[in-house]
């Protein structure tokens, strides 16, 4: 009789164990990835886009654009995470030299009309989280301050990746998206020439109230950070140093748990839990 019961109790464990495990499992969200999909402006040019699909229907779109010089695929992986958390991803392979205007006010013409078509004929979300890196911040800062002028309600927020700032030009972007209630969010790495030694803190403590919070990564952080391995040119790894998986890992989870606060209300873990432990394990630090 004891043997049965031990056995029993054993059973129970056993259950108990298997069943936080499945409870703890990250959500089983495949995704579909498009390259090279021809993108039709209004203005009558067309671009090369890169798109990743939920399976599932998807809670919002992520437009994710690359630094200068840079290239769709330089954000591939951060592109399927997002995918993966369940949003459309729009990924552009442009000129963002100097946040390149012209073609952000045309982006944003064309994206407002709501005419676009996306990969399996998708429905176009009602909720829009804008991404960028490099010059690309700026590329986005500009289609979202466009958006914003003509009305726009579908654009929840906009998440800078070591932005960099071009002739003065960020500060009233922020500021009119402040004006707009658009949440704003930055990760920053360490200053460098890559990222014109940090050149959008200027630009943000003109106004320090148009940004939601802003994060540093101080361990060694390159500017190729938030691409980790995506992009192999040895050329970009010289001039801004390699990126390390830790930092990449980072920026990836805290991009991830904003677009889920600013689009759901929600994520789990909350961005706060994320940067007090950037902050507990050293590698971090608050400026905003």
């Amino acid at each position: 009789m004891k043997t049965q019961r031990l056995n029993s109790n054993i059973c129970r464990q056993l259950i108990v164990v298997i069943s936080i495990l499945f409870m703890n499992l990250p959500s089983a969200i495949a995704s579909e990835f498009f390259k090279n999909q021809s993108f039709p402006l209004i203005n009558k040019q067309s671009i090369n886009v890169d798109w990743w699909i939920p399976d599932v229907t998807a809670k919002g779109l992520v437009y994710l654009q690359h630094r200068f010089m840079g290239k769709a695929s330089d954000l591939k992986s951060l592109g399927k995470k997002l995918a993966d958390s369940g949003y459309i991803v729009f990924m552009p392979t442009v000129n963002v030299v100097m946040g390149n205007q012209s073609l952000a006010i045309n982006l944003a013409k064309t994206l407002d009309q709501e005419g676009f078509n996306i990969p399996n004929d998708l429905s176009i979300p009602q909720r829009w989280v804008f991404i960028g890196h490099s010059a690309g911040a700026l590329h986005v800062l500009f289609i979202s301050a466009t958006l914003v002028s003509m009305g726009n309600k579908q654009l929840q927020g906009v998440i800078t990746l070591d932005g960099v700032d071009s002739a003065g030009k960020i500060s009233p972007l922020l500021s009119s998206l402040h004006k707009a209630e658009v949440p704003i969010y930055a990760i920053l790495s360490n200053s460098s020439h890559c990222n014109a030694n940090n050149n959008i803190l200027k630009a943000i403590n003109i106004d320090p109230n148009s940004v939601q919070k802003v994060v540093q990564l101080t361990n060694q952080s390159s500017h190729l950070d938030p691409e980790g391995t995506d992009d192999n040119s040895v050329m970009m790894q010289i001039l801004c140093h390699k990126s390390k998986p830790e930092n990449t890992d980072w920026y990836h989870r805290l991009t991830i748990a904003w677009v889920n606060e600013v689009m759901i209300g929600a994520a789990s873990p909350s961005s706060d839990e994320l940067i007090q432990s950037l902050i507990d394990s050293g590698n971090g630090k608050v400026i905003l």
